[in-house]
């Protein structure tokens, strides 16, 4: 087996692009960095011309001033109030006394009080019985998580004419957001060209990525559904619906890898919202 890797020199952190083209980066300070090809991974292009849905989420760890009693890690406890789309508490014991709560929305805006959405992580925990010794760690995030549609070839263009990949060439899923399996993708196809020249990788990350956007279409279907189909109250029903599928099914929707006959179990039967929305919102996505 050959195994080739960077030298550590040739790694650089914490320095900051502010610009980058085919064939060199300037960094903040104007450090110029000469190169065979580039390729530009500095997050989102312009996402006003992609139709999204959000995930929004504030969460705190808390250090309790007895211990908790939660054995394993609770990935989705929706039996908490629906507010603002669908709404889940999620749960990550780092210690007897200590606990991670993550209060989180799929929401039509990316606008939030994070302020607000804190505190109601807290009255979670003091809904449990669980008294907080002190607040250790703070985060909030607001992520784009649903693809419905949009302009490819414009957001693809708004992000420079340098070969690109993640975001900002529109490479994560359609339906939640992740990008890991995406980024494996494109770095399996990038491993395998013979031409790495600044122009060879803008027409082979280009031609990736319109290609990932048109696998994806089924999946930006079952986004519009969940944000245009459903009202934001409802949308917990069809969640409830899709996890109590077979985790086969489930593990190869979240790899973007979903069968034909993964697709016809997703949409069959009664749908957990009005027929008639329901129809609507698959028009609309199937044509996204």
């Amino acid at each position: 087996m050959i195994r080739e890797a960077l030298p550590a020199e040739a790694i650089r952190t914490g320095a900051r692009v502010i610009g980058a083209s085919p064939g060199a980066v300037v960094l903040e300070g104007g450090e110029r960095i000469e190169a065979g090809g580039v390729i530009d991974c500095r997050g989102a292009g312009d996402l006003s011309l992609l139709d999204l849905g959000w995930q929004k989420f504030a969460g705190v760890e808390l250090r309790l001033e007895a211990p908790h009693g939660l054995e394993r890690p609770v990935v989705m406890d929706a039996t908490v109030e629906q507010t603002d789309g669908y709404r889940f508490i999620y749960l990550l014991p780092f210690a007897a006394d200590r606990i991670f709560i993550e209060d989180t929305y799929y929401s039509d805006l990316p606008a939030m009080d994070a302020a607000a959405i804190e505190q109601r992580a807290v009255d979670y925990a003091e809904a449990r019985g669980w008294k907080m010794a002190e607040i250790v760690h703070r985060e909030k995030g607001v992520l784009p998580v649903a693809c419905l549609g949009g302009a490819f070839g414009e957001y693809w263009r708004s992000g420079g004419k340098t070969a690109k990949a993640g975001l900002r060439a529109g490479l994560f899923h359609p339906m939640t957001g992740y990008s890991l399996p995406e980024a494996v993708r494109m770095a399996q196809r990038i491993a395998g060209l013979r031409d790495l020249s600044g122009a060879g990788l803008r027409d082979a990350t280009i031609a990736h990525a319109a290609e990932r956007w048109r696998a994806g279409r089924f999946y930006r279907m079952l986004a519009s559904m969940l944000f245009r189909g459903a009202e934001p109250g409802e949308r917990i029903r069809i969640f409830e619906r899709f996890y109590s599928l077979a985790p086969a099914l489930i593990e190869r929707f979240y790899a973007g890898r979903s069968t034909l006959s993964d697709k016809l179990r997703i949409v069959a039967g009664k749908p957990p919202i009005p027929v008639g929305r329901a129809i609507g919102a698959i028009v609309k996505g199937a044509r996204a």
